[in-house]
């Protein structure tokens, strides 16, 4: 069931002008210290677990969660995944219970949309789908449902919720960096 609030899904794109942007931002916080903006994060389930950059985080091991309503809970790290630059913050009070809802449509030939910044805001921005990436884990086994996105050049913000017409996420924004190919033999 859809949480009370928020945006229920019609299973097409008809209904893509009449997003509501604005409802949207319940399932996405702001991560700081100190009052002090960090990162963007993605509110993942109903007990407020946040997905976030890694790297914007700076060693900060307890941040703070900046909910849409302005509550603000602190947070401790409960897991790093280097690789992709993603943190899961795990608040420590309270409960959230408007996060973004998962999709399981193709989100081949919709128009989505990513919370990116623009002109020093943080804004909806339409992204394009490249396509299906092959990607590997390091244990080298596939990662599903990797995505490759078309962001026109605008700077991604990892942990950033990818939205389809229907109002529910697609994917998360994550930067994933390949290891440099070994060095020739000399």
């Amino acid at each position: 069931p859809t949480p009370a609030g928020a945006p229920a899904s019609s299973g097409s794109s008809a209904n893509a002008g009449s997003l509501d942007f604005a409802q949207l931002r319940r399932g996405v916080v702001q991560v700081e210290q100190q009052g002090r903006p960090m990162a963007v994060g993605t509110v993942l389930s109903k007990d407020g677990r946040v997905l976030t950059a890694l790297s914007a985080l700076g060693g900060v091991e307890t941040p703070e969660i900046r909910y849409a309503d302005g509550t603000v809970v602190k947070a401790k790290i409960g897991h790093k995944d280097k690789a992709w630059d993603l943190a899961l913050l795990i608040p420590q009070s309270g409960k959230w219970l408007d996060g973004l809802m998962p999709t399981d449509a193709d989100p081949t030939g919709l128009t989505l949309q990513a919370f990116l910044p623009k002109a020093g805001k943080l804004g909806p921005s339409t992204v394009g789908l490249k396509g299906k990436i092959e990607a590997h884990a390091k244990e080298g086994e596939a990662l599903p449902n990797v995505l490759d996105f078309d962001l026109k050049g605008l700077p991604s913000i990892p942990g950033a919720p990818i939205i389809n017409p229907d109002g529910r996420v697609v994917g998360i924004l994550a930067k994933a960096c390949k290891d440099a190919a070994p060095a020739a033999p000399e």
